[in-house]
């Protein structure tokens, strides 16, 4: 299950054979994740206070649930932050530079391809993340995309994640998204509050 709510509200959560395996989520208060296979079990909860100044040295890696709002398209851009634009090939690069949880410098690069693409190809390319010296931390490829009939909006439906450190990639298949739906503010609340400091194994995520 993903929900996500401008401007930085993110609940994933996920189960395994039946079993909860992952609940990874932001709110206005900070993210958090927990990982069903984690020995000895644990969850990771950090400020938005210390990932604003970048303070939050227990948040493992330079992403976050925020993340998933930049790659499903709903990123609101601050006009008042520069953006490189870097025409590369075939594709175009809009580099935005930030700061990482744990206070290091990052580059968020968006790729767009130079050339009009028809559904279901995606015009965005894809993201990354890198550190400064351009080494790439995180990517992500929109291999398929399509056009929600209600809003119009464009909704990536399949993505290949990668964390080349960890040697990990991730394929997320979008299965009837819902687009532009509002939340009535209990659900809301339901949805986006982080499950409690976890030490030991739990049911439910």
């Amino acid at each position: 299950m993903l929900a996500i709510q401008k401007p930085h509200d993110v609940r994933l959560k996920g189960t395994c054979l039946g079993n909860p395996a992952l609940d990874l989520g932001s709110n206005d208060q900070g993210w958090w994740f927990w990982f069903g296979k984690d020995e000895p079990k644990a969850s990771i909860q950090a400020s938005r206070k210390d990932l604003v100044r970048g303070a939050s040295a227990g948040w493992p890696g330079s992403v976050g649930p925020e993340v998933l709002v930049w790659i499903m398209g709903m990123k609101e851009y601050d006009p008042a932050v520069s953006v490189e634009v870097i025409p590369v090939q075939d594709t175009i690069e809009f580099v935005e530079k930030a700061t990482s949880p744990q206070g290091k410098p990052i580059r968020r690069v968006t790729v767009f391809q130079r050339d009009q693409m028809t559904l279901p190809q995606s015009q965005i390319k894809g993201y990354r993340i890198e550190d400064a010296e351009k080494k790439e931390l995180f990517r992500v490829d929109v291999r398929e995309v399509s056009i929600d009939k209600l809003s119009g909006a464009i909704v990536p439906m399949r993505l290949d994640l990668f964390w080349p450190a960890e040697k990990v990639k991730v394929v997320v298949r979008m299965d009837n998204p819902e687009v532009g739906i509002p939340l009535k503010p209990e659900r809301a609340i339901q949805l986006f509050t982080p499950p409690p400091l976890i030490t030991g194994p739990r049911e439910k995520p």
